[in-house]
This record gives C-alpha cells, sequence and structure tokens, in this order.
C-alpha cells in the first residue's frame, strides 16, 4: 500500500471535529421525537399504574412523575450527543466547550448577561405577551415543579437551571448551529438556530423569549467558538427566574403582571429594547473583539445524498413541520 493510499485510509478511519448541515437537521429530528415519544409513553404507562387519568394532575400530585418528566427532555439531548457522536464519528469535543481557553472576564460578563436578560424580558413575556394570550383565551401549558422551600429551590436550580443549559447548549449552539454554519452565513444559521429553539420550547406563550435569546446565544458562540461562555448565559438566565419565582412564592417579592395599567405595557417594551440594544453594544465593543477559538478541522465529511431545500434536507422542514403542530396542539 503506497503512502498516499495510507493517508486516505487514515483520514477516513479519523474521527471528524466538525458537523454538517445534515448533522444539524438529525440531531434537531431526534431530539424532537426521541422525548416525545418516550414521554408520552411514560405518561400512559404511570397513568395505568397510578390510576390517574389526567395528565396535570398525575404531576401535581406525583412529584417522582413530575421529576422524571422535567428532567426527560434534557437527558435524551445528551444521549443523542453521546450516540450520534459515536455513530457518525465525531469528537465529543466538537461542540466547542472549552474551560483551558475561557477568559474569565467574558465568563463574569456571560454571567451579567444571563442575569439581564431575565430582567430586560419578564415584563415583555410575561405582561405583555402573557396577558395577550390569556385574553384571547390562550393558557400558559407549562408544568413546573414545587418551588417554595430552599429544598426545592436547590432542585430546581439542578433540574431547571444546570441541566438546560448545559444539554440545550450543547445540541443547539455546540451542534446544530455549528453544522448549520458550514451552509450559511452567520447571521442566517443563527435565525434558523433560534426558530428550532423556540420551536422546541413547545409553548406559544414563551416563543419569543427563546427565540430572541437563541440568536443572541448564536452570535456569541459565532465570534468566540466557545460553548462555555453561551453555557453561563443560558445558566444564569435560568437561575435568575427560578430564584425571582422563589421570591415570590414566598411572599418576600409582591411581583404580578395581572391587570397591567397600560403603561406598564409600554415600560415593559421598553425595557426589552434597552437590553437589545445593551447587548448590541456589549456585542460590538467586547464581544466581538474576544480571541475566537481556532480549530484545524479534522476528518472527512460523510456524503449526504438526501435532497435540500435552500440548503436544507428535506428532515429539517419535516422536524419543523412536527414541532409547530405540537405547539398548536398544545393550545387545545
Amino acid at each position: 500500500m503506497s503512502k498516499q493510499e495510507l493517508e486516505e485510509l487514515k483520514s477516513k478511519l479519523q474521527k471528524r471535529n466538525f458537523y454538517t448541515v445534515n448533522d444539524s437537521s438529525w440531531v434537531f429530528f431526534w431530539c424532537l421525537i426521541v422525548p416525545f415519544v418516550i414521554g408520552l409513553v411514560f405518561m400512559y404507562v404511570s397513568m395505568s399504574f397510578t390510576g390517574v387519568k389526567d395528565a396535570t394532575e398525575l404531576f401535581k400530585n406525583h412529584l417522582w412523575f413530575a421529576i422524571i418528566m422535567t428532567m426527560l427532555t434534557e437527558v435524551v439531548f445528551f444521549v443523542v450527543y453521546l450516540f450520534y457522536s459515536k455513530t457518525y464519528r465525531i469528537k465529543l469535543t466538537s461542540c466547542g466547550l472549552s474551560f483551558k481557553n475561557a477568559n474569565p472576564k467574558m465568563a463574569f460578563l456571560s454571567i451579567g448577561l444571563g442575569i439581564l436578560a431575565f430582567f430586560g424580558f419578564v415584563g415583555l413575556i410575561e405582561g405583555v405577551f402573557g396577558n395577550f394570550f390569556s385574553w384571547i383565551g390562550v393558557k400558559s401549558s407549562g408544568l413546573h415543579l414545587p418551588n417554595d422551600t430552599i429544598g426545592w429551590l436547590f432542585v430546581n436550580i439542578l433540574l431547571v437551571g444546570f441541566l438546560p443549559a448545559i444539554c440545550e447548549e450543547i445540541i443547539f449552539r455546540g451542534m446544530i448551529f455549528k453544522g448549520l454554519r458550514r451552509t450559511f452565513p452567520p447571521l442566517v444559521a443563527s435565525a434558523i438556530t433560534a426558530l428550532l429553539f423556540a420551536l422546541m420550547h413547545q409553548n406559544i406563550i414563551q416563543f419569543v423569549y427563546p427565540l430572541v435569546l437563541g440568536f443572541a446565544l448564536c452570535l456569541v458562540m459565532e465570534k468566540t467558538n466557545n460553548l462555555l461562555y453561551t453555557m453561563l448565559i443560558h445558566l444564569f438566565n435560568n437561575i435568575t427566574t427560578i430564584v425571582v419565582d422563589f421570591l415570590i412564592r414566598k411572599g418576600i417579592l409582591n411581583w404580578s403582571f395581572a391587570g397591567m395599567p397600560w403603561w406598564a405595557y409600554i415600560i415593559s417594551i421598553l425595557a426589552a429594547a434597552v437590553v437589545v440594544l445593551i447587548f448590541v453594544l456589549i456585542y460590538k465593543f467586547v464581544i466581538s473583539k474576544e480571541k475566537k477559538v481556532e480549530v484545524e478541522e479534522e476528518g472527512e465529511e460523510i456524503p449526504s445524498y438526501s435532497k435540500k431545500i435552500g440548503g436544507l434536507p428535506l428532515i429539517f422542514y419535516f422536524s419543523a413541520a412536527i414541532a409547530i403542530a405540537i405547539i398548536v396542539v398544545n393550545l387545545f
């Protein structure tokens, strides 16, 4: 065997350290379908086991069921990451998480951005959109764990704070966004990833917030190529939400968006706009100047013969249609 043939064989056997648009589409498909199917089966088995006929009642009255359902999606995300990477011979480090190349100042800035995002958008989401959807008869379909004791506060921080920040960032910014970037320019790839991120939440009332936050996280990932920063933004945004909810439940913080006066709607919209402006300025003058983690591509791309429309495989559109259908079903 010649030296050239040996090099070609070595290249084929070598794990790759990048994702493609095909990877992005299939990862989203599996992350959408698998938790939905497992959750549905687990729910009906649990209902048969307990004799409870209503899923909401089962969630509220059986904490073991509530905890498992809360963890389910994030655990599946992580399993998809491991299984997909192993199946298609992709290095686990390809998602871009790096502690070694992290800048402490950028890390602290990320924490601040996560907290700021909550306070900037809570009025818009809970007040403006929440009251609008309530007015037209659409109720929030979200079910949450108890959060009225210190013990439950820490459980929520772990299951609703840390788990989503790690697992969702690996899937959306680490795999899907990076795969889309091989085909699309930064803003287009960011917009598509943000849309998928919002669709995955399967809640029409909460659609706008993950859409905007997801877009901003993609921009941070584009400029830094380090998943640590997006994880920190996501984590402290979640933690702030959980802590504020705890303080409200304990009566320490009196914060209600029901029956808001007209001027409160204007303030809520302006607050969100101010936060967006602050992010744009920080992005332009700080984040864009951050040293990007450069990684040389290794391995070969597996040829894909699936038909594409607008640069995206058909499975992408099929998955997006399913996600939209689930959101519509949740309205009723």
